[in-house]
């Protein structure tokens, strides 16, 4: 056993100083939707000191065991204190001034660069802040390398003021207003929705689905890990959140332990493409496009649709294949007349607002009011201070873990900006493509998937739109789709072995194979490798919903593709396929595939769909055959 850093009582002083900073960070943001007593800048500095200090304390009190760590920490926080109350005070000297700063600037931009660095290690594991140091290297030191790497020279008082000093750019003014306007007001929405009890009502939910088809525990992952990603937007935590009661109960149906992970790791890892969290990322796009955040919001709905739409197939046609039992427990309907009411609630006031154009902090913030309300009113064991207290001490965690990947990407964006990396990236691209656009795609989407090894969504997705999209602007593609291209592959980062982090941890609590589940969890989401580049080809699908004919014609395509790659993986559809059905099915889902990526026309999805209704004509007479021959009170669940 590790030797103890702190005492018992030194670790309940750690657990009240972290209380203590989680709700006054809630209710200085809070203060700050209703009262302007600071400037903005002001405002980002403080932002960026609070979710730091409580991102370092929470790393203290949640391991009390680890020594050497727990000293760095420590020393990061007395280290950091001072240089960022420093930028406070110098803020109105300092805003917007790029290379002219002083010693002591420099010295305190260097500090604090370091801190976010460690605080980044401390948190999310040595590759972000391995990458964000070797960008930064590169950006002062770059003017040494020979050939298409080269940049011009940069002063090094020019780099720490444009990524620490400047406020207007890196540290807290690249996109840390994101974080401070957006990300850390869902994340307290998060935090209350969570306290406030609606968990279990989301597993009843499910079971009430569970009780009435094949493989019934699948489908309580189906139900409650998409409710519960939709307000948390972190696969690896819904894995944990959810899959301590699923995947038991898959497994207990007859569910292998990689089949029980692969589908617990894919719904959980759905609610990340899932409006209106999205983890965090749909806020940072529309910073980058320079949208609103509900137009993020809405272009992202079809895909989310889509994803579970084919998760529900995958699982259905899978279960029925291996003629899984259904759930046979109780649904207790009095959890979900008492608990749904409280997330609904939120959700309708935050999406509601949204629509109206009302800005995300007060649409966020109205929401976790109603929430709390509807909670009181409807939860008795939520009527309780410590409650309350809980919830903003969840979200605010949250939310501060986030913020150190928003700061320190910060940092990394504009070290890439600076140097001119993103555009000498895109020329090779472009280049090896030989300047098409459907191997652009392959290509940049093969780099995607290794780029998100191992890195959270948002990383991911900030990593391939600044280092690789230039390349797809180039060749014309559509502004808004190529973000939704990024997004999407760096969401399938996350079950793409060799990391495959919603896998991973999937696996460990089933028992199983780490890369049967992975390749198992690919198999169940395998429309969403095509979707990307559908809305790449045919950008107007982000239009929800407002679709004409063409759009409506590429949706039935892709939802024909979904049932056909289903169909030929588990050779089921409503009976059990043959051989020849089997590959008429997969010929037909080959043709829809080619028409959708644009390399075949109109002749060939028609000839996709025409083989797809022959199946489906032979599956539903041969169905109907086998029912009519059974005992008349069998039912297709059966």
């Amino acid at each position: 056993m590790r030797e103890m850093i702190f005492d018992i009582d030194s670790r309940k002083a750690i657990k009240l100083t972290l209380i203590g900073l989680c709700v006054l960070a809630a209710i200085y943001h809070f203060v700050n939707v209703f009262v302007f007593f600071q400037g903005s800048t002001e405002f980002y500095v403080t932002h960026v000191g609070l979710l730091t200090v409580i991102a370092l304390v929470g790393y203290m009190h949640d391991n009390p065991d680890r020594k050497l760590r727990l000293r760095v920490a420590l020393s990061c926080i007395l280290l950091f204190i001072p240089s960022v109350i420093y930028m406070y005070l110098n803020s109105y000297r300092l805003e917007g001034v790029i290379q002219y700063i002083n010693n002591l600037d420099f010295a305190i931009g260097v500090i604090l660069m370091v801190v976010i660095l460690v605080v980044l290690w401390l948190l999310w594991g040595p590759p972000i802040p391995i990458i964000t140091t070797v960008l930064i290297a590169y950006y002062l030191w770059g003017h040494l390398l020979p050939g298409a790497l080269y940049h011009p020279f940069s002063p090094p008082t020019y780099v720490i003021s444009t990524l620490a000093t400047s406020l207007s750019k890196g540290i807290f003014g690249g996109l840390a207003p994101i974080s401070a306007n957006m990300i850390f007001y869902f994340m307290l929405f998060s935090g209350v929705i969570t306290a406030m009890g609606v968990m279990p009502a989301f597993m009843e939910i499910g079971k009430i689905i569970a009780r009435r088809l094949r493989g019934g525990p699948a489908y309580m992952a189906w139900a409650g890990s998409s409710l519960v990603g939709m307000i948390s937007g972190s696969g690896a935590a819904n894995v944990v959140i959810t899959g301590t009661f699923t995947i038991p109960a898959m497994k207990d149906a007859g569910f292998t332990p990689e089949e029980a992970g692969a589908i617990e790791a894919v719904c959980s890892s759905g609610g990340q493409i899932t409006p209106p969290v999205m983890a965090s990322t749909a806020f940072v796009m529309a910073a980058f496009i320079g949208v609103p955040y509900v137009f993020i919001m809405k272009g992202a709905v079809l895909g989310a649709i889509l994803f579970y739409l084919s998760v529900f197939i995958a699982i259905l046609f899978s279960c029925h294949a291996a003629k899984r039992k259904r759930y046979v427990g109780e649904v207790n309907y009095k959890t979900i007349a008492r608990r749904f009411p409280v997330f609904l609630t939120g959700l309708i006031i935050i999406v509601f607002l949204l629509l109206q154009m009302y800005s995300v902090k007060l649409s966020a913030t109205m929401a976790i009011l109603g929430t709390l309300l509807m909670g009181l009113l409807l939860v008795p064991e939520t009527r309780s201070l410590k409650k309350i207290i809980h919830a903003f001490v969840g979200g605010a965690k949250m939310g501060a873990e986030i913020g150190i990947i928003i700061f320190a990407v910060g940092m990394l964006a504009d070290a890439i900006i600076s140097t001119g990396l993103g555009p000498k990236v895109a020329q090779v691209v472009v280049s090896m493509a030989g300047g098409m656009v459907v191997p652009s795609l392959l290509l940049i989407a093969a780099m995607s998937l290794i780029l998100t090894m191992g890195a959270p969504i948002l990383v991911a997705y900030l990593l391939i739109a600044i280092l690789i999209l230039p390349s797809l602007w180039s060749l014309g593609v559509d502004l808004v789709a190529s973000h939704f291209f990024a997004f999407y592959f760096a969401f399938l980062g996350l079950l793409t072995p060799p990391v495959a982090v919603s896998a991973l941890v999937a696996s460990r609590l089933a028992g199983g194979n780490f890369w049967r589940t992975s390749f198992w969890a690919l198999r169940i989401a395998a429309i969403m490798f095509l979707f990307p580049f559908a809305i790449v080809l045919h950008p107007t699908l982000l239009d929800f919903p407002l679709y004409g004919l063409d759009e409506l014609m590429i949706i039935g395509a892709l939802f024909l593709a979904t049932v056909g790659i289903a169909a030929t993986q588990y050779n089921w559809f409503l009976t059990k396929l043959n051989i020849y059905m089997r590959v008429l099915a997969a010929s037909g889902t080959l043709a829809i595939v080619i028409f959708i990526l644009e390399l075949g026309n109109l002749t060939l999805l028609l000839a996709g769909a025409t083989l797809m209704a022959i199946v489906i004509f032979i599956q539903v007479a041969t169905f109907m055959k086998e029912r009519s021959s059974s005992a008349p009170s069998r039912r297709i669940s059966d």
